[in-house]
Formats: structure tokens, C-alpha cells, sequence
């Protein structure tokens, strides 16, 4: 029976026998955590010499001989890693009988333990029989993971010393807030925040954790700055963890350097947490560029409550992209200084209202026509402005030609036949977000080819409009393949891209992406990395398709899973056909006798069908599949054989 104790081993001694691969991981942990680590070895590896040369924490020195009895006197703790059975039994022996700890498979005193380290608290997994070390890494950092999501209650149940910790939210959705600001969350007694953001995270508190709204606006502020820094301060010296939780990061237009000045001013513990700042996260999301090489290669940021800046209408006039935060009510003088400044009065606008929510809209303008379209379109705050050539509508759905470094430029349409990359729309930011990644890690694969976006569904360019737009040219034959990003091939395929392709013979399409064993792989891999372990049930989860034959592509990747996987894989469907996903699980559970059923997500994004699998009850989910390199090189795949053809 094996007992886990916390050994506190900053400064003190301990024995590594052996410097090969396992006794160098060895002494570097210990190490990171302020050991003294007397490595021994008479042929140590070339990571062992590194790490002698470089220690993470407390020291490394390198004995290069054989261990002998005389290296275990003084030590705390000493590693048997040899890989001699009869040398690593010896140091064990010579250990047990000098009490010190000993690491030495099952035989030794002691277990090495898999930890990951969460703020101050820090969680162990050991094996109690024969050591398995990936097993136990595999049960470590799904504890990990799901501590880390801010899934546990994680407030002290004694009295402790008070802090404050500055949290930044994202710019909305609550999926972006950082790791380090969910675990945070998850600790806090209280939290003081600004609505604007953070509405996503409160929900996710326990109903008895104290909130205190603090929230601004341009026109209302009921709670001054000074009020709110007494408050931080008055809590924590109280006892209490204090989360500030602010949207976007705490350092950009959010005063955290206010309010880490008042605490540390107070003698008030406190950390900073940086959140995904609005400013960066809204546009990529929105799918514009800050920066691309040929069309801008620096961006300023900028707040819109003093109106027109100098020094960004100075920035915008020598070719930077503008981005402006809270400037809804300021934008026409802001465009009117840029114009007076000489700034081009056709210099694309886009205002992103609502950015990384479900609620996104974009609306597109010029400097010229700014404020007026913004005014008859009802634009509300909050909403981020992006000023320069990178916000022009379809900038990024232009074709793409590489440059000799490999990044895709907007120019002219290249001399190779086109690919149209064509996903199913998702409501989901972070969805299309994906898709664009997709088809811009494509891009770059494909120098001289214009490598464009299209939807089935949901989201424009349609299929149909973006090969309708395709240059024909009768001296090169085929001017474009269609490769659809879709895991199955069913209605879409078979009816809306079929018909798209219709009427022109010059346009090429190829099956889904899959079934294919690069996919099996993936699925394997996102698998072990959620803590599944071989053998144990899973249910695969498509979207689900009404057609057969897309029904009859994800059976033959179950197939082909549960061959890799060695345990039984069933289907369930996150909508449409039966087996409902939650049904798959029951069953699967059922015919295992009560085993841990894991979920392969079998999705490209993320959207409303993989928070369904979240959902599902599983007790491990993996998360979508996209933008896996992988993805992409069945794309590039799909495209060269459309091409051989």
C-alpha cells in the first residue's frame, strides 16, 4: 500500500544513479524544484552534460564513475536509474539501510509521482502496483485538464492570507479566457468585475461566490477607480481571494497598472494574469489580418474616447493598421483627422461589433463613409475599428499568391488551376476562425495557386458563386478543383457541390476528407492525449448526415479506429441519425460492464455540435480535429490526385 507524502527537497541532496535518458528526466525535475542533484554515471548521455551545464532550479553536479556506496551518505532522496538491475539493487540496498528514501521501480521505498502544479496547489498520481509511467502520466494531465478549465471548486476551505489577482477575460467568449484566468476563477471568494466580457465566466461560478459588478461604460462609471482599488485592497486584507476581472487583458485600457500599484502600495499580494486583449483576438476572429507582408507590417493601437490621437492618425498617414477601442462615438472625428491629415478617403474601414460571440456582426466601410454607415447600420458598442488596407471586405478570400518566403500575398490570380476549399458554415467564431486556418495553412503549401474559401451552408462565399467566378481558360483545361472540407461525403457533396460544378467541365471536385488513416491516426493521438487508454470503450462522433453514404463513411472510420485502437468503437451522432452521441455512451457502458467510455470527436471546429459532445455525459472528450497539419495535407492531398486525374 503506497501513501503519498509531500517531500520539500528545495536545497537539499539527492542521489541520481544513472545519467541516461530516464536518469536525466529524473534530475531535471528534481532540479526545477530546487534540489541539489549529485547525478552519477560513468558514461553520461549528452542531455545529462546539458543539464549539468544549464540546471532549470537548484544545481546539477555530474560525477562521471561508478556510484558507490559512499554517494547515498547525506542524501534525502536517491534514484536508482541505471538500468543495471544488480547496480540499481545495490544502491537500493545500500539506501534502505541508511532510511533514505529510495526510487527504485516497485521494489524501492519510495514512487516516483506524476505532478502538475496548479498556483499552490499541486496534484500527484502514483501507481500502487508495477509502475507504468505512461499510464500514470495519462491519468495526471486529465486531472490536469480538467483543473485547469476551472471545472473544480477550488477555494480554500481555511483562513489564508488575502491576495488579488488580475484576471483578463477575453474579448467575450468565455472559451478564450486563459487557463491561468479559469483556475483563478475557480479559487476565488469573491470577484470584482466589468460586465463588458465577462459575462460567459460568471456563470460558470458556484451560486454562493460574491460578485461585485464595477463595470463602465463611456457615459456611466457608478463606481470611481479609487472606490474599486480600496475595495481590492479592503478584501484581501480581509482574507479573501480577490479575483479583478476585467475583458480583454488587464493592461490595455483595462487600469491594472492602477490597480497594481494600489496593492503593492498597501503591501496587498497580487498577481497579474494577461487575457486575449480585444484589440488582436476580435479581428483575427473576424477573419482580417493586422498584418501582412506586401500591405502592412506594423499595427497601432489606439483608444477612441480622446477622439482623433496624433499619434495614431500620424501611424494610420505612414501605412500602420489602426485598431481603436471604445471610438463608436468618436469615429467620425477620428476618420476626419485622418482624412485632413492626407490619409486616402478610400482606405478600407471594418467596425466588428460584438466580436467572438454569437451576436458578431461586421460592418464594412471607408474613411470616407465611416461614420455615416456605422450610423444607418445602428452600430452599438462594444465594437473594434480597424482602420487600413487589411480591412477590406473579402480581403482575405482573395486569391493567394506566395511570395519567395512562403506568405501568401493578395495579387493577381496565379497560372495554376484554383482550389476552392469548401466547408459547412458554423455560427461559431472560432469555427470559421478554424476554417480560415485551414485554408490559409493551405495557401502557403501552394505557391502560384489561388487557394479560395466557400460555404455550403450558413456562411457566404457560397460554392456556387466562387466557382461560378473562376477564370476559364480553354488553353489550360482544368482551371480549379473543388476539395471539400467536410469528414463525410453526403448531401453536400453529392448534391450542392455537384450541382455548383454543374455546368462547368473545367472545374474539378474529389471525395471528402475522409475516410482516411491519416484521420485514424489524428483520432488515435487526440485519444491518448485526453487520458483514453487503449482498449477502452469509444464512441466516434460525426455531425451526422441523413445521406447513407455519408453514414457509410464515418462506419468505415469507426472500423478503421477500432482496429487501431484494439477495444470495441461504436457511432453516435451528435444530431440527426440514431445513435444520439448520449445513447452511444449508455450502451457503450452497458456492454463494458460500467467501463469509461471517451468520446473521438469526429468534427473539424468547434461550434454548437462539439459543445453537444461536451456535454454528452463521456468521461473524456476530445476536442475537434481542425487545423491539424494532418487536415491539411489531405487537403493538398485531394487536390494533386483531382489534378493527376
Amino acid at each position: 500500500m503506497t501513501t503519498l507524502v509531500g517531500l520539500d527537497l528545495a536545497g537539499r541532496r539527492v542521489v541520481v544513479a544513472g545519467a541516461g535518458e530516464v536518469g536525466a528526466r529524473r534530475a531535471w525535475g528534481l532540479a526545477a524544484e530546487g534540489a541539489h542533484v549529485v547525478l552519477v554515471d560513468p558514461a553520461p548521455s549528452d542531455a545529462a552534460r546539458a543539464l549539468a551545464a544549464a540546471p532549470p532550479g537548484g544545481g546539477v553536479e555530474l560525477v562521471e564513475r561508478a556510484v558507490a556506496e559512499a554517494d547515498v551518505d547525506g542524501a534525502w532522496l536517491v534514484v536508482a536509474a541505471t538500468a543495471n538491475v544488480e547496480v540499481d539493487a545495490a544502491v537500493a540496498g545500500w539506501s534502505e539501510a541508511r532510511r533514505t528514501w529510495c526510487i527504485h521501480g516497485a521494489a524501492g521505498s519510495a514512487r516516483s509521482v506524476a505532478t502538475s502544479r496548479h498556483d499552490d496547489l499541486v496534484v500527484g498520481v502514483v501507481s500502487d502496483a508495477d509502475p507504468d509511467p505512461r499510464r500514470v502520466a495519462a491519468v495526471r494531465d486529465a486531472l490536469s485538464s480538467h483543473l485547469s478549465a476551472g471545472k473544480v471548486d477550488l477555494r480554500r476551505r481555511r483562513e489564508h492570507r488575502g491576495r488579488v489577482v488580475l484576471v483578463g477575460g477575453g474579448p467575450g467568449d468565455p472559451k478564450l479566457v486563459t487557463l491561468a484566468g479559469a483556475q483563478a476563477l475557480a479559487a476565488a471568494d469573491v470577484v470584482v468585475a466589468d460586465r463588458l466580457g465577462t459575462a460567459g465566466l460568471l456563470e460558470r461560478l458556484p451560486p454562493d461566490v460574491e460578485v461585485i459588478d464595477v463595470g463602465k461604460t463611456a457615459s456611466r462609471h457608478p463606481v470611481p477607480q479609487t472606490e474599486i482599488n480600496r475595495l481590492l485592497v479592503e478584501r484581501a486584507r480581509q482574507g479573501q481571494l480577490v479575483v479583478r476581472l476585467k475583458g480583454g487583458d488587464p493592461f490595455v485600457y483595462g487600469r491594472g497598472g492602477e490597480e497594481l500599484h494600489a496593492c503593492r502600495e498597501a503591501g496587498v499580494d497580487v498577481v497579474v494574469l494577461p487575457g486575449v486583449s480585444s484589440a488582436l483576438a476580435v479581428p483575427a476572429l473576424a477573419g482580417i489580418p493586422l498584418t501582412q507582408r506586401g500591405v502592412s507590417s506594423s499595427v497601432h493601437v489606439s483608444s477612441g474616447h480622446a477622439g482623433a490621437e496624433p499619434a495614431a492618425v500620424a501611424a494610420l498617414a505612414a501605412g500602420a493598421t489602426l485598431v481603436l477601442l471604445m471610438a463608436v462615438g468618436t469615429l467620425a472625428e477620428i476618420c476626419d483627422a485622418a482624412l485632413d491629415a492626407g490619409v486616402g478617403s478610400s482606405l478600407p474601414v471594418a467596425i466588428i461589433e460584438n466580436g467572438s460571440t454569437g451576436q458578431e456582426r461586421v460592418t464594412h466601410a471607408t474613411l470616407a463613409t465611416a461614420a455615416r454607415t456605422a450610423r444607418d447600420a445602428g452600430v452599438r458598442p462594444p465594437a473594434v475599428v480597424v482602420v487600413g488596407a487589411v480591412a477590406a471586405e473579402g480581403f482575405i478570400d482573395g486569391p493567394a499568391c506566395a511570395t519567395e518566403a512562403g506568405v501568401p500575398q493578395v495579387g493577381p490570380e496565379p497560372h495554376h488551376p484554383a482550389l476552392v476549399v469548401c466547408a459547412h458554415g458554423t455560427r461559431d467564431p472560432l469555427g470559421r476562425a478554424t476554417v480560415r486556418e485551414v485554408v490559409h495553412e493551405v495557401a502557403l503549401r501552394l505557391p502560384g495557386v489561388a487557394v479560395y474559401e466557400a460555404y455550403v451552408d450558413v456562411h457566404g462565399p457560397d460554392v456556387a458563386e466562387v466557382v461560378a467566378g473562376l477564370r476559364r481558360d480553354p488553353e489550360r483545361g482544368v482551371c480549379g478543383v473543388v476539395v471539400p472540407l467536410l469528414l463525410a461525403a453526403g448531401y453536400h457533396v453529392h448534391v450542392d457541390i455537384a450541382r455548383a460544378v454543374a455546368d462547368r467541365p473545367d472545374v474539378r471536385t474529389t471525395g471528402a476528407l475522409g475516410p482516411d488513416d491519416l484521420l485514424v491516426d489524428l483520432l488515435v493521438e487526440r485519444l491518448e492525449a485526453a487520458g483514453a487508454v487503449h482498449g477502452q470503450p469509444v464512441v466516434l462522433a460525426p455531425a451526422g448526415s441523413s445521406d447513407e453514404r455519408a453514414q457509410a463513411d464515418s462506419a468505415d472510420m469507426a472500423a478503421r479506429l477500432a482496429q487501431r485502437w484494439g477495444g470495441p468503437v461504436r457511432l453516435g451522432y451528435a444530431a440527426g441519425p440514431a445513435p444520439a452521441v448520449a445513447e452511444a455512451i449508455a450502451s457503450a457502458r452497458d456492454a463494458s460492464g460500467g467501463a469509461p467510455v471517451a468520446v473521438a470527436s469526429y468534427l473539424l471546429a468547434p461550434g454548437f455540435f462539439q459543445q453537444r459532445l461536451d456535454d454528452s455525459g463521456a468521461d473524456v472528450v476530445t476536442g475537434p480535429l481542425a487545423p491539424d497539419p494532418r487536415i491539411i495535407e489531405i487537403v493538398l492531398a485531394r487536390y494533386r490526385a483531382a489534378l493527376e486525374a
